[in-house]
């Protein structure tokens, strides 16, 4: 409640930890951006990673309705 009184016009933004296949080639990441003032979450969406060449390359995002 407090965070919320200081931060009425801030939205935050939350991101998961890297989820990898067995392999480790693969992870995806959870986004989701919410709005403390109006309490609700702005949308979640998907990164979906492969690493090629030693580099992690985005490979897709899924947008998710809310």
């Amino acid at each position: 409640t407090k965070y919320r009184a200081n931060n009425i016009k801030k939205s935050y933004l939350q991101i998961s930890r890297p989820y990898f296949n067995k392999k480790k080639d693969w992870c995806f990441i959870v986004k989701e951006t919410s709005n403390y003032y109006f309490d609700v979450s702005t949308g979640k969406e998907i990164y979906i990673y492969v690493k090629m060449d030693k580099k992690w390359v985005l490979y897709n995002k899924i947008t998710l309705s809310t």
